[in-house]
């Protein structure tokens, strides 16, 4: 059976860039958590005020919505049952995490943040792997390598763009996808930021590898929700 992997683009994660790191605001958080400024993670709840000088502040610093993401990945029947091959995160500045779908990610937020901090200042983690910056196209190329099997074994991305599918459509969807003739996983592609679609250039390029871009009626869906909707849908087709 066919298993899947899980890319989420674009994420919100980043320490605290040099453009403002100088700011009195992480010399006191740094001090307070014994952390010198820039091993401090860019979170818009705490930073808002210095952040409303960088480029794109809205769909920067939410380390929350990949916190809620992940751990929607992985408490699920499919990956219990060895069926979520893999997770990558590909964040806003071409920073690759691959995390292992045996880590055990924290609930509580602080503590994802701590050890989102120690990877991201260069820290060993033996259950993510920090490489990078790398372009989208090679994230995606190393998530399906050469493809073996004579069919086309295309991607799904989640954007406001997209085609509406009911569940059920898209149930249908994934079933197909999973009787393909390939080693290749099923790829949902998730943006992990908080406002807006993906990038002109992620999105046309997904479009041009013939990715199927979809979405869930009329309204936006939190990230955590189009992953679960996604795994769900995926273990009803595959019987789990």
């Amino acid at each position: 059976m066919r298993k899947i992997a899980l890319i989420f683009s674009e994420a919100a994660l980043e320490l605290v860039p040099k453009e403002i790191v100088s700011n009195p605001m992480f010399a006191e958080e740094g001090r307070k958590r014994h952390k010198k400024p820039g091993e401090i993670l860019l979170d818009s709840n705490k930073h808002n005020l210095p952040m409303r000088s960088l480029g794109n502040p809205d769909r920067r610093g939410r380390p929350d919505i990949l916190h809620f993401s992940l751990l929607a990945a992985m408490e699920t029947l499919a990956n219990k049952a060895g069926l979520l091959q893999q997770i990558s995160v590909h964040t806003l500045d071409g920073t690759l995490l691959e995390i292992s779908r045996e880590a055990r990610l924290p609930r509580i937020y602080n503590r994802f943040c701590g050890i989102m901090e120690q990877v991201l200042a260069g820290g060993e983690n033996q259950f993510i792997k920090m490489t990078g910056p790398i372009p989208f196209k090679d994230v995606l190329s190393g998530v399906m390598p050469k493809l073996r099997g004579k069919e086309h074994a295309a991607p799904i991305f989640f954007n406001e763009s997209g085609t509406r599918f009911s569940l059920k459509n898209f149930s249908s969807l994934v079933g197909k996808e999973l009787v393909r003739k390939t080693d290749a996983p099923l790829v949902f592609i998730l943006g992990c930021f908080p406002h807006g679609e993906f990038s002109p250039a992620i999105r046309k390029f997904l479009l041009e590898s013939g990715a199927a871009e979809v979405k869930f009626g009329d309204d936006a869906l939190p990230v955590w929700t189009l992953v679960s909707m996604a795994i769900n849908s995926y273990e009803l087709e595959a019987g789990l």
